[in-house]
């Protein structure tokens, strides 16, 4: 988050002589960082104000004239086309010398003396434009700026006449530090940071707090509202801000709109706490109802823009119509205009994941909601609503009705943290008196009490959303207020310590090694999932864990499997042609009693395109049991038997169980239609996904075996079986039939032409080898005869010549 911050404000804040320049250097050695500095000043060298004494006709042009100027000890004669030029005006005057813009195009260039259409001139009449000042003064074409309403004397310098000596510093405030987000806040930490004295401006007026409450005001939605306060101004004149006021907006990077407006966004600038003002004569009934939105609600806000509103949005609202969306945006009809003579002020507390989420679904960021998404305190209100009606009341008139009406959800109640100085010592690195780190807390707003070992500190309102971790956060907050250039540099000495590697770090490379070689693309997709995602891997067994504050509904969920995002990615990428064959080793998330998940690694596959007769499901088991191989994991897939009646990520038939030591790991299938259909995936796609660390604590380690002494016989067998038979049961009962027998391997099934109905032709090459002599052909034709009635048997295998 970025600030404009003016330094002449922040030093109503805080006592400093400090150059601008070393004071950005300071603070951004120990706070928010100053990323760059304006000096509003330069550019307005030996541009003056003049006053026009006489203005003559230009003899040889009728759209020019020539004008005498005083500007403080000579008059200069000056030619101008000015449409709005007039005797007696103040104007800016750009000396010989100066650097202006012509037309307010270009780059600066030098003025010089020089002869318009016959006549001298010796300067230039400035228009805003022309010397950087549009935003500040907006204008038509050939209008030149009118300072009469300033008090400058000719001769003075401009910038130092429009109060434009200033410093705007462009400073990055970090999301923990909504406090910081405002000219009091980095005010209070520069105090902090220089040692200087942190004031307050002493109010100009006083507010009056009449015993009856206006308006009526009714939060339905405690929670997403902990705090709403709202006054009545009646009488106000709704106009242009004074310049004071027009000119701290436009160095803060905010446009002037009016009065009103201005002043909710001045008070949001100068104390963090975002206002909003309604038109009070646009409330029907009378009444302000804080509720959410009903389904169909539409709103046209101050953008100009219609919003259709969602059940779950917060909304302010009257008797009967929603009159701004809470915390990001006001709504058109409800603004105020220059026919408001009545306004509702309002300054509230909203939740911050409420506001995110509305923001974000709705496409709108407001200064306001900027603020509202960091979370600000309950307390933030009360100063932001008088200190805003003080400034109203001082420049557009009016009368508060009745009293500050106050809503809230229940009394705040402080927070303390356990603090321990020499503890604190310890951690920084350096022996800090406990004296010094009192004097640092409590120039931060925070209340030490106790004494000895440890202190009980209490934590100011405007820090209760960053100060969290405890005694930490305290720790943190004395080192660099201390300053962490202050810390000495000792270099490490001694041996380098090494630690070896988790296991599971070794697993993921090498499977990723593996997988990437099988051909396979690594993803990284995120750890969050939308509901439909979430829905589409459902586990009865297993609830996925709901954010509480998602940035957007994408990603309310924490995934409990890896393969619904894998299936995203096939989704989003339609133009593979249907070639895509993706895995991703990452961690899942799994509820546990407690507040932290468990979170297991997994490795997951996915690969989409045709597949007529189950292809990318033996593809997607031939590179699983490959990867087992690998790492010596001894696991058996098992078909899953269920209603196919209820869509699941397995497609009927083809869905198995991964199973090491009869316990289920993971799974492997091709991913059900209707699941397909649901998230719009054309092709079909087969997945596997097991649990890393239970597949590893079934590997065994590799046996590395001598040369075999005695040459192998190999012969291969084909033979005819129910279609139905798994080649897992067949590979099993084929190597237990001989001893002799050490290899099994299949390398073709068939159907179709010369293959009875229902049945299917498998094809093995079987490698026999003894340890003890080279083997005859009648012992491997024996044992041929032995697996072809096992064969017989137990499947009623036919043999095929």
């Amino acid at each position: 988050m970025n600030l404009l911050a003016p330094y002449s404000w922040i030093k109503e804040f805080v006592k400093t002589d400090l150059p601008a320049d070393e004071f950005a250097r300071r603070i951004s050695l120990s706070g928010p960082s100053v990323e760059r500095i304006n000096h509003l000043s330069r550019g307005f060298e030996k541009i003056v104000v003049g006053k026009v004494l006489k203005i003559q006709k230009h003899p040889n042009a009728d759209k020019l004239r020539v004008a005498i100027v005083d500007v403080g000890k000579e008059e200069l004669s000056i030619v101008c086309g000015g449409s709005n030029l007039a005797e007696g005006m103040k104007v800016a005057v750009a000396r010989v010398g100066a650097a202006v813009r012509w037309h307010g195009e270009g780059d600066p260039v030098e003025l010089a003396a020089t002869e318009i259409r016959g006549v001298k001139s010796f300067g230039m009449i400035c228009a805003a434009n022309e010397i950087g000042l549009f935003d500040f003064f907006p204008h038509a074409e050939r209008e030149i700026l009118d300072l009469s309403w300033s008090d400058a004397q000719p001769g003075m310098n401009v910038a130092s006449a429009l109060g434009l000596d200033d410093v705007v510093f462009d400073i990055e405030v970090t999301t923990n530090r909504v406090d910081a987000f405002s000219m009091k806040g980095l005010a209070r930490e520069a105090s902090a940071i220089l040692g200087a004295k942190f004031q307050v401006p002493n109010s100009k007026s006083q507010i009056p707090s009449p015993k009856f409450q206006v308006p009526t005001i009714t939060v339905q939605a405690l929670k997403l509202c902990p705090r709403y306060q709202a006054a009545v101004i009646e009488g106000v004149k709704v106009g242009e801000s004074p310049w004071w006021l027009r000119r701290r907006l436009i160095e803060a990077g905010h446009r002037p709109i009016n009065n009103i407006v201005d002043v909710t966004n001045y008070v949001m600038l100068e104390l963090g706490q975002p206002m909003h003002a309604f038109d009070a004569g646009s409330f029907q009934e009378g009444s302000i109802v804080v509720r959410t939105a009903e389904r169909g609600e539409t709103i046209r806000a101050l953008d100009g823009k219609d919003y259709e509103l969602a059940p779950e949005m917060l909304v302010i609202a009257d008797a009967k119509r929603p009159v701004a969306i809470a915390g990001v945006i006001g709504g058109e009809d409800s603004g105020v205009t220059a026919k408001t003579g009545k306004i509702v002020l309002e300054s509230a507390t909203f939740d911050s994941a409420s506001v995110r989420k509305t923001s974000r679904s709705l496409g709108i960021q407001t200064d306001a909601s900027l603020r509202f998404d960091k979370g600000l305190s309950t307390e933030s209100t009360s100063e932001a609503i008088v200190r805003a009606i003080e400034i109203i009341i001082q420049i557009a008139g009016g009368r508060q009705v009745g009293s500050i009406v106050d809503v809230r959800s229940e009394p705040h109640r402080k927070r303390s943290v356990s603090f321990r100085p020499q503890a604190a010592s310890e951690q920084i690195g350096v022996s800090i008196p406990a004296a010094r780190q009192k004097k640092i807390l409590e120039s931060l707003g925070f209340s030490v009490g106790g004494a000895g070992k440890a202190w009980r500190v209490a934590v100011p309102w405007w820090r209760e959303r960053d100060i969290e971790a405890g005694e930490r956060d305290l720790v943190e907050e004395v080192a660099r207020i201390y300053g962490y250039h202050n810390l000495p540099s000792v270099l490490p000495e001694g041996p380098i310590p090494l630690r070896e590697r988790p296991a599971d770090i070794e697993w993921e490379n090498e499977m990723k090694t593996i997988l990437s070689g099988a051909g396979l693309t690594e993803v990284y997709t995120y750890s969050f999932v939308s509901e439909k995602l979430a829905q589409a891997a459902a586990q009865p067994q297993i609830s996925s864990l709901r954010l509480q504050n998602p940035l957007t509904f994408d990603f309310e969920f924490m995934r409990t499997v890896l393969t619904p995002s894998l299936l995203e990615v096939v989704k989003n990428n339609p133009e593979a042609d249907g070639a895509i064959e993706i895995f991703e080793i990452s961690r899942v998330y799994l509820p546990r009693k407690g507040d932290i998940p468990d979170e297991p690694l997994h490795c997951a596959a996915a690969l989409a395109g045709a597949s007529p007769n189950g292809e990318l499901f033996t593809l997607a088991k031939g590179i699983l049991e490959s990867l087992f191989d690998r790492f010596g994991i001894c696991a058996d897939i098992e078909p899953i038997e269920g209603d196919d009646s209820e869509p699941t990520l397995g497609h009927p038939g083809r869905r198995t169980s991964i199973q090491v030591a009869g316990k289920e790991i993971g799974f492997l299938g091709e991913v059900h239609p209707k699941t397909l259909s649901d998230l719009g995936i054309e092709q079909r796609v087969a997945v596997f996904e097991f649990d890393v660390a239970r597949a590893m604590a079934a590997a065994r380690p590799r046996v590395v075996h001598d040369v075999p002494a005695f040459p192998a016989a190999r012969r291969d067998i084909s033979f005819v079986v129910e279609r139905r038979t798994r080649h897992a049961e067949l590979h099993k009962a084929i190597r237990s039939a001989s001893p002799l027998l050490v290899g099994a391997e299949l390398f073709d099934t068939f159907t179709g032409k010369g293959i009875p109905e229902r049945k299917k032709s498998m094809s093995y090459h079987l490698v026999f080898r003894s340890s003890e002599k080279t083997l005859s052909s009648e012992e491997v034709d024996a044992a041929m005869k032995k697996i072809e009635a096992a064969l017989k048997k137990s499947f009623d295998g036919d043999i095929r010549a």
